[in-house]
């Protein structure tokens, strides 16, 4: 009777024993879940301060560049008006002298033929005078990079998205990247170009490209000075 007397308290020790095994593990569980979902917390808390950086980057780069747009705008007008009224003021004086042969109704075919060199002369002088030189003969190769084109011939296969350059390298200037991805925006749109481990941020505008090597998958870009930085 003794032995069943000790064995019966020793079923009724071990339960409380489990006891507080169970306690201990399910306060490791409880732990363990804290530190996951702090970690959860911290993860998406730091993901939601980088979405804000790029967020304000990219309103800021916006502004700068619809600021840029206007100003250069501005300066594009003013020096087109500047421009326009050099070439007037040098054009003026040969339309003077056309109006005073045309006026000239008795001068003798050799006198008027005479004037007509002397006017074509001082066209050739005003065009010196303003950098414009004739060169190359007719029927040579066009060549973009001494030619401008006056004409040209549409072609479907012309046509591309913007977004289709995603993947390309980039050339700007001295620097080489790749365009890494496009926002798509009515007012201003945007490359998302690497150069050197870091991301910028480039307007998609047909003034500042180059040129585009779909065979190379390579694009050049122009950008005014100070537009980026690195």
């Amino acid at each position: 009777m003794k032995g069943l007397k000790t064995m019966a308290k020793k079923k009724e020790t071990e339960p409380k024993g489990t006891d507080k095994k169970n306690e201990k593990i399910n306060g490791e569980k409880t732990d363990n879940v804290e530190i996951e979902v702090e970690k959860e917390v911290s993860e998406a808390e730091s993901l939601a301060s980088q979405l804000k950086d790029v967020n304000d980057r990219l309103l800021r780069t916006l502004a700068e560049y619809d600021n840029f747009r206007k100003r250069s705008q501005k300066e594009k007008e003013a020096a087109y008006s500047d421009s326009k009224a050099l070439v007037l003021a040098e054009l003026l004086p040969v339309m003077d002298n056309f109006e005073r042969a045309a006026e000239n109704k008795n001068a003798s075919p050799e006198d008027y033929m005479k004037g007509i060199d002397m006017i074509y002369n001082q066209f050739s002088e005003v065009f010196k005078k303003l950098g414009v030189e004739s060169f190359g003969e007719k029927g040579d190769s066009f060549d973009p990079n001494l030619h401008n084109a006056v004409m040209h011939e549409d072609d479907e296969n012309d046509e591309f998205y913007l977004e289709d350059l995603i993947g390309f390298r980039v050339r700007i200037g001295t620097l080489k990247g790749e365009i890494t991805d496009y926002y798509d925006s009515e007012a201003n749109p945007l490359f998302e170009v690497e150069i050197g481990g870091k991301r910028i941020l480039v307007p998609a505008v047909e003034e500042f490209i180059a040129g585009i090597d779909f065979e190379g998958r390579t694009v050049k870009m122009v950008l005014p000075e100070g537009l980026i930085e690195l």
